[in-house]
């Protein structure tokens, strides 16, 4: 039925306009009681709406970035934990060499020496499980083989590149050939027929060497092996040495990861930052107030009564005028 279909009154029609902008205004406030938002489409506010829109979007992306920076913490940590585990190993290997200067001056050094060879061929071993063992999600920092690159703005025009480090025994420097140890008489003090003394191999096994007290002969009973002897000040030196040379290695490597670390965990926060003022930033266009709101939508139900009154006020009107006839 066409509006002009029916006849009202002045009154009537005024108040039925005034009806229907009220419920628009109400329905507009519920949406944005609702949504705790006063600009929820483009048609509300088109400025507001697309800056915000905006800002959320670089929030978000950014947001996807604070993710791939906190696993390279994580990398980062896991790496600088083996390191730590593997300096620990190292030092108790240097407190062994002093236990192999003393007891290769003892009577009866032999088994001594075999104790002592032993525990270092375990130590060598537990090194090498150690950087096996190393990495977070299936990166490790102590191979060589590793690059990463981080990226710190949406454009990726701002990044964080590091790559990993050799942590192999032979990598860091460690003696694992009896070539490095050099060659010479090796002497065991107290030995006698029989007697045996321990030696390292590549393959961190014990081997054993017989001295034979006739011919003072010695020979080496397994057939695969590189031999680095553990009696000898001058191999042990070299030894410790070498020791000395993966330890400072480690600390270079420690430092690295501590500064990467470092960037990493300020530009972490950094976007933290960022990212809550962008939203803010979004809110204070689009958010709603919502006591303000409340108080509105009170009003608009209270002018809708009025409205439905006045209108049955206006229709009693026309009522009357009817019962003239």
């Amino acid at each position: 039925m066409g509006v002009g279909d029916i006849s009202l009154t002045a009154a009537m029609r005024s108040n039925l306009a005034s009806l229907q902008q009220t419920s628009t205004f109400m329905a507009r406030t519920q949406e944005r009681l609702s949504t705790f938002k006063k600009v929820n489409s483009a048609l509300d506010n088109p400025g507001s709406y697309f800056t915000a829109r905006a800002n959320n979007q670089r929030a978000d992306l950014l947001n996807g970035l604070k993710d791939n920076i906190g696993q390279a913490i994580q990398t980062i940590k896991s790496a600088d934990n083996t390191v730590k585990g593997i300096t620990t190993l190292i030092e108790n290997l240097r407190a062994q060499i002093n236990s192999a200067r003393t007891a290769r001056t003892q009577t009866g050094s032999a088994a001594l020496m075999r104790g002592v060879a032993s525990g270092m061929a375990q130590l060598y071993k537990q090194i090498d499980n150690l950087r096996r063992d190393a990495g977070y999600n299936g990166v490790s920092l102590l191979s060589s083989g590793v690059a990463m690159k981080i990226n710190f703005n949406e454009n990726a025009t701002t990044s964080l590149k590091f790559s990993g480090f050799a942590g192999t025994l032979s990598g860091l420097g460690l003696i694992t050939s009896g070539a490095s140890m050099g060659t010479g008489n090796q002497v065991v003090s107290g030995a006698t027929a029989g007697e045996i003394a321990t030696a390292l191999y590549t393959e961190f096994k014990v081997g054993y060497v017989d001295v034979d007290g006739t011919t003072k002969t010695a020979t080496i009973n397994f057939s695969s092996a590189t031999f680095t002897g553990t009696a000898g000040d001058t191999r042990l030196e070299r030894l410790e040495s070498s020791l000395n040379l993966a330890l400072s290695r480690l600390q270079k490597e420690s430092s690295t990861l501590a500064a990467n670390l470092s960037i990493l965990t300020a530009r972490e926060t950094f976007i933290t930052d960022t990212v809550n003022t962008l939203v803010e930033g979004a809110n204070k266009l689009t958010a709603a107030d919502t006591n303000e709101e409340g108080a509105n939508m009170l009003l608009l139900q209270t002018r809708q009564s009025l409205g439905v009154t006045s209108l049955s006020l206006a229709s009693q009107s026309a009522q009357s005028i009817l019962r003239l006839f």
